[in-house]
């Protein structure tokens, strides 16, 4: 199924938009990471409750598959920015967007394992742990689903496991 479709950056779409997608079963890819960029210039512009910019909650509530990404190098690679981003929908300041758009920790999670495989066709190869896909996964310092959402910058990659063989081990002593 890898020639799933699947629409990029859908960061303005109204109730409509995403009812019909989620009928035709495309899935979206979205950054989280830029509403955390935008979202001073999205308050100041009067355009937070008129428009939802990237409604992450809207989308999983109508049934989508939502996976996260970074659009870099517009924002940083990290995934971990990116999952914070989604549920905590501040901006870059640290002013909340209150639009009621933000996500669980464990829903964000999804979005950059089961969600990011399944939308680019590859859920019977990765995005969970399982036998027979491939071994990609991340040991983090702590469980994020045990953290509030204020505190996920706590988060630290420790290791990072790819097909089964180690390309990142933190070195004791290294700092977040």
């Amino acid at each position: 199924i890898r020639d799933r479709h699947r629409i990029e950056h859908f960061f303005f779409p109204g109730p409509d938009a995403i009812g019909l997608t989620a009928e035709a079963g495309i899935a979206t890819a979205v950054q989280p990471a830029i509403v955390e960029w935008v979202g001073d210039r999205l308050i100041a512009m009067g355009m937070i409750g008129r428009w939802l910019f990237t409604p992450i909650r809207s989308m999983l509530d109508a049934g989508l598959t939502v996976a996260g990404s970074s659009d870099a190098p517009v924002v940083d690679f990290d995934p971990l920015r990116g999952i914070r981003a989604a549920v905590q929908r501040r901006a870059a300041s640290g002013r909340p967007l209150e639009d009621g758009e933000q996500v669980t920790i464990g829903e964000a999670l999804e979005m950059y394992t089961v969600h990011g495989a399944r939308s680019g066709g590859l859920e019977h190869e990765a995005g969970t742990l399982e036998t027979g896909k491939r071994a990609d996964l991340v040991v983090l310092n702590t469980d994020p689903t045990e953290l509030a959402p204020e505190d996920l910058d706590r988060l630290v990659v420790e290791r990072t496991v790819c097909g089964g063989s180690d390309v990142y081990l933190r070195t004791a002593g290294a700092s977040g």
